[in-house]
């Protein structure tokens, strides 16, 4: 070779150069853009090698962009599978409370995540389960990056430099693909991605470029189905893709099956090494003891995959090379054509959707902040016509140009079989792209491997000037709009630009590490809208019941169960079974309005009615909780229920009663409390209430006249029978009557008989009211634990002077 076309060669090269240190850019502004947002409002935790998150007491600080609960589970099963010292992760504990549930989904993310923190805590000495986090903003932009120098590299041995450097732009450039790739949320889907990006493109350009060397052709095929095994083990969402490979096998199969004058493809070589792969990593994830996790489930790796491919490219074969009616060709053709059938009749058996089960973020385009979400791409074109649009829509416009032209310039057989090949898969990719978002990433693969055909040498040598010009033209505007649409915005750290989903993560984070303050070792589970409890989870290292993960049907049958309840004795047997702590509503999200729907005929009635109505039964009290003071949430609200054991009616109508005043709701107070004076008028707990009501509302004779009324019952020794945190509330009643003799009797008799679960069960403002006025009468708390403990329990900007 000349000088001159190795000198090209190398200048077409620099075109995925430049476009890798493009893509890693944009990913070290993206990191810097989740660092300052993790930052902001909570001080940094403790690091603690001791804990399986890095962090002392078990919390986690990293929001992940876009609130992607899969990224959340990620790096918790991560964390937790190093912690315990397995390689495999078959149980999941979080959710699902008491029992915990089974996981299925495939090891290979959490193993990728594990090697980058192992990495992470030998270079920078950090705590492994602190390095899990921190592996976690640049796992995916790592693969990222692999994947364009895989591409380049692979298809420019087969194709020329040329081809190689279009198919790595394409790669680094198209959108919604690199959309789906985002620092600071590790997907499990990424590998998956990658795998059948190199089995689609191993496939293609290998039947391209086959020559005199069968050899080379049938490790492509080889390598391919390889690829294509693992990228089912990590995701069985890709088999449409595979599939559609096959059916334009099976087309080329039906077309060439006269000719005998061209080899026919290695298919057999493709399926056996496909089915085992599937096999092989069916066997590293279940064996020996967790084959009953399959079952009959085939929304993971399943042998009935394996099956499947096998009798799907012995038929091609078959096709191929027609064989006499002999009883044993016959056999063979129809054991060949169950082995097909028997993935899709379990499914219709089972009434599985399995890998075109629709996911959390099937209708999601992007997992960037702002990302496009719709039902259907019908129905976002409806709503209207952006940047993005044209980043998503005009790649399949030129790629179905493209695939024209490449068409009119094929002329050998290879050539024809890998456009039939491709547009196998583009038949199978398109529509369900166009019914499944979140499924055109998959369409771009086939697009990448559609542009990098178009790129070869017999096809620009066979085009005229004005189509390659026009061609290239539409791929370079396609790169340019996918750059566009997934550029950065600037980084502040001092202040950030924060989407509305990433503020609720970060009231989410302060919620969950406010409650695991609250509750201690002793812990919490949750009974809250799926996707809060996967913030509950992270962030507080709590557990929950119903989650957004597939293989926690058991929890979310159970939490509709609870909010479904009609009566509050069911209720209550069902949270107690569960072992319940807390009940939690957000007002951003409605979901267990939407539990409570599946759960009853007539939801109003159910328990999720009654505290609507704020008519919960007796064992659950109010915890007041004030969310942080972020712009844009100034009108939302949790409300957070404790359960306890079943309270008197006065007690638990007292603490309700206060609660309305601590949460400003004061109409809510004021009805209550002319309700205890109708139903309690002499009730110490009662008068509590009703004075707390009172000072709030600025009335001073009322204020008084209950005084006067209390002042009675502490002298009748009605006090001596107060619950603990009833007479913290008397204390602070006396103290804002500017009695402090009787106070400070009070005051020390709580600290008489506190105890750290005393101290645990006050609210924020009640606790910050005790102590300040045991600062104001001069009285300390028993020992240095309590009062450290009493410092910990308040939200950081009131802990000064104390």
């Amino acid at each position: 070779m000349s000088s001159f076309p190795r000198s090209l060669a190398k200048a077409w090269l620099l075109l995925p150069a430049l476009a890798a240190v493009v893509v890693f850019g944009f990913s070290c502004s993206r990191v810097r853009q989740v660092d300052a947002i993790t930052e902001l409002g909570n001080p940094a935790a403790i690091a603690s090698a001791d804990s399986p998150t890095g962090y002392a007491g078990g919390v986690r600080m990293l929001i992940v962009p876009g609130h992607n609960n899969e990224s959340y589970q990620l790096i918790v099963q991560t964390q937790t599978m190093l912690a315990e010292g397995k390689w495999r992760l078959r149980q999941a504990d979080y959710d699902n409370a008491p029992q915990g549930r089974p996981v299925r989904t495939s090891s290979a993310p959490r193993w990728w995540l594990a090697s980058l923190a192992f990495v992470g805590h030998s270079v920078f000495g950090k705590p492994l389960g602190l390095a899990v986090e921190r592996a976690a903003l640049w796992s995916d932009s790592i693969l990222h990056l692999l994947l364009i120098a895989l591409t380049t590299l692979m298809v420019g041995r087969a194709l020329g430099a040329r081809a190689g450097a279009v198919a790595g732009v394409a790669i680094a450039a198209l959108f919604p693909l690199t959309g789906q790739i985002v620092p600071g949320a590790p997907d499990p889907r990424t590998p998956a991605l990658v795998f059948l990006a190199l089995s689609v493109l191993l496939l293609v350009t290998g039947v391209w470029s086959a020559g005199e060397n069968p050899r080379r052709t049938r490790r492509a095929f080889l390598w391919s189905g390889i690829a294509g095994g693992l990228a089912l083990w990590v995701g069985t969402f890709t088999a449409p893709t595979l599939v559609g490979l096959g059916l334009g096998g099976l087309v080329c199969a039906w077309l060439a099956r006269h000719d005998a004058t061209q080899p026919a493809w290695p298919w057999r070589t493709w399926g056996i090494a496909g089915a085992a792969t599937v096999l092989a990593t069916f066997v590293i994830e279940y064996a020996p003891d967790h084959f009953d996790f399959a079952a009959w489930r085939l929304g993971e790796v399943h042998p009935l995959y394996a099956l499947a491919w096998l009798g799907g490219a012995e038929l091609i074969h078959r096709v191929t090379r027609p064989m006499p009616w002999a009883k044993s060709h016959l056999f063979a053709t129809i054991a060949a054509a169950l082995a097909l059938v028997a993935l899709p009749a379990v499914m219709l058996w089972k009434k599985s959707w399995a890998f075109l089960a629709e996911g959390s973020f099937s209708g999601r385009l992007s997992m960037l902040d702002g990302g496009i979400e719709s039902r259907h791409l019908a129905t976002w074109l409806v709503e209207g016509v952006s940047l993005r649009t044209a980043a998503v829509v005009l790649p399949a416009l030129v790629a179905l140009a493209a695939f024209w032209f490449v068409w009119k310039s094929a002329r050998t057989r290879p050539q024809r079989d890998a456009l039939w090949i491709t547009a196998g898969a583009l038949a199978v990719a398109l529509p369900l792209a166009c019914w499944q978002l979140s499924r055109w990433a998959q369409l771009d693969l086939v697009i990448v491997a559609l542009v990098a055909l178009a790129a070869a040498p017999a096809v620009c040598s066979a085009l005229r000037p004005s189509v390659r010009l026009a061609l290239g033209s539409g791929a370079l505007l396609c790169a340019l709009l996918g750059v566009v649409a997934i550029w950065p915005a600037k980084v502040d750290p001092q202040n950030p630009q924060v989407s509305s989903t990433d503020l609720q993560s970060l009231i989410e984070r302060d919620f969950a590490h406010w409650l695991a303050r609250r509750v201690g070792p002793a812990g919490a589970v949750a009974l809250a809208p799926p996707s809060l409890t996967t913030s509950l989870i992270f962030h507080g290292g709590l557990r929950g019941l119903g989650s957004p993960y597939r293989e926690n049907e058991e929890g979310f049958r159970a939490s509709i169960r609870i909010a479904g309840a009609t009566s509050p004795d069911e209720a209550l047997a069902l949270v107690q079974r569960r072992g319940v702590t807390h009940i939690v509503i957000p007002s951003w999200d409605g979901f267990l309005d939407e539990y409570a729907r599946l759960g009853a005929n007539q939801p109003e009635h159910s328990l999720m009615g009654l505290l609507h109505k704020w008519l919960p039964p007796r064992w659950l009290r109010p915890i007041s909780y004030q969310l942080p003071g972020i712009e844009g949430y100034e009108d939302q609200w949790l409300v957070l229920f404790e359960i306890t054991e079943v309270q008197d009616n006065n007690i638990a109508l007292s603490r309700l009663a206060e609660y309305f005043v601590d949460m400003g709701r004061g109409r809510l107070a004021i009805a209550l409390g002319d309700s205890l004076a109708e139903s309690f008028p002499t009730d110490l707990s009662s008068l509590i209430a009703r004075a707390h009501t009172a000072i709030a509302r600025g009335d001073r004779s009322g204020t008084a006249a209950l005084l006067t009324k209390i002042n009675e019952q502490i002298s009748s020794g009605d006090d001596e029978d107060l619950p603990w945190d009833r007479r913290v509330s008397l204390a602070v009643v006396l103290a804002q009557s500017r009695d402090f003799t009787a106070a400070r009797k009070e005051v020390e008799a709580c600290l008489e008989f506190m105890s750290e679960e005393d101290l645990r069960s006050l609210p924020t403002l009640p606790l910050y009211r005790f102590l300040n006025l045991c600062k104001a009468l001069g009285v300390s708390l028993p020992d240095e634990s309590m009062r450290s403990l009493a410092r910990e329990l308040l939200p950081p900007e009131l802990r000064s002077g104390f």
